[in-house]
């Protein structure tokens, strides 16, 4: 018998689309791919409050579960083979910021491990990790949420490999909820 119950993964709490770019001169990064981004996110509230009662206005803090699939659309790689895409799990705090009845302005930072299923010049690495920052907005829509947001993503191998040239860039986030 085991001591625990398996229990099936719930459905996630919004899907994401995203397109993110690298930039050259940004930090160490000379590649520039260009990316396509589809993901889920799953939502945990850690604390919710009247944002009256908040020194800096806070209404929410959450932490966010983000797995996400990337296609690289750069032409100078083949975006037609599916192992032209990197695999990236995130781990996201995110903060609320009320606007008005409808609209929250967020705040996220966040990270986790990148998984390459491809050849990045500079790369050095299949394994790699990464970090956000990013603001956006949150709509109420119904008993659902838009976000729009807009990330500064950079991803590298930790100095685990040589060479280690990162990827700074941005991504542009859309989020559905319901």
């Amino acid at each position: 018998m085991l001591p625990f119950t398996a229990t099936a993964l719930p459905a996630p709490d919004a899907w994401v689309l995203g397109v993110g770019q690298s930039f050259k001169g940004w930090g160490d990064t000379e590649t520039q791919p260009l990316t396509m981004e589809w993901g889920a996110r799953w939502i945990v509230p850690i604390r919710t409050q009247d944002p009256a009662r908040s020194r800096i206005g806070l209404q929410r803090h959450e932490f966010w579960l983000e797995p996400a699939w990337a296609f690289i659309a750069t032409p100078t790689y083949d975006s037609n083979r599916i192992d032209n895409s990197w695999l990236r799990l995130s781990f996201v705090g995110a903060f609320a910021f009320p606007l008005n009845s409808q609209d929250s302005l967020l705040v996220t930072l966040g990270g986790g491990p990148t998984l390459l299923f491809t050849s990045i010049p500079g790369m050095g690495s299949r394994l790699n990790g990464h970090y956000q920052l990013g603001i956006g907005v949150e709509r109420q829509w119904g008993r659902g949420t838009i976000t729009l947001e807009l990330r500064y993503h950079h991803v590298s191998n930790l100095d685990r490999a040589q060479p280690n040239l990162p990827l700074n860039g941005l991504q542009c986030m859309l989020g559905f909820g319901f």
